[in-house]
């Protein structure tokens, strides 16, 4: 039974190895990646879980990278998320691009939780801005009927 995959680089594994998981209602991510790195590519775990409910990405937070741009995806690889109707993202600043993932293939989504600043100490006065950058970057693309949640 697998209750969390733990990886430490994006690139370190491949998805085509990746047995289907069709029993798998709920999977944990526990990952680290640079604050530049795209999210996109942990999405192709996702689908060898057909009957995925709830997906939860929790990242190490924080973890600087020496570079100074993103490292951005043009698009995550679009497949139909049937079951999907929770997703939460835990670990560092809001991952408008892999909401927009989710917005766009999970037809049964109905709520999403975003948590910049799990389990960590942020300076004063960030996790307030952070909540703020969050509402503000996400409000305008989640739908009515999805429930956004910022903790």
């Amino acid at each position: 039974m697998i209750s969390a995959l733990i990886l430490s680089q994006m690139n370190s594994f491949d998805t085509d190895d990746i047995p289907e998981l069709s029993k798998l209602k709920h999977f944990t991510l526990l990952a680290s990646a640079a604050s530049d790195h795209s999210l996109l590519p942990f999405t192709s775990l996702i689908r060898a879980s057909p009957n995925l409910e709830k997906f939860t990405l929790k990242l190490n937070w924080p973890f600087i990278s020496g570079r100074e741009h993103r490292n951005t995806s043009k698009k995550g690889e679009s497949f139909p998320l049937q079951h999907l109707k929770i997703v939460e993202i835990c670990g560092r600043r809001t991952e408008v691009e892999l909401v927009e993932f989710f917005l766009q293939n999970a037809v049964a989504l109905e709520r999403i939780v975003d948590q910049p600043f799990p389990g960590c100490l942020p300076r004063i006065g960030e996790e307030k801005t952070s909540r703020k950058l969050a509402k503000e970057q996400l409000v305008g693309i989640v739908p009515s009927h999805v429930e956004l949640v910022i903790i």
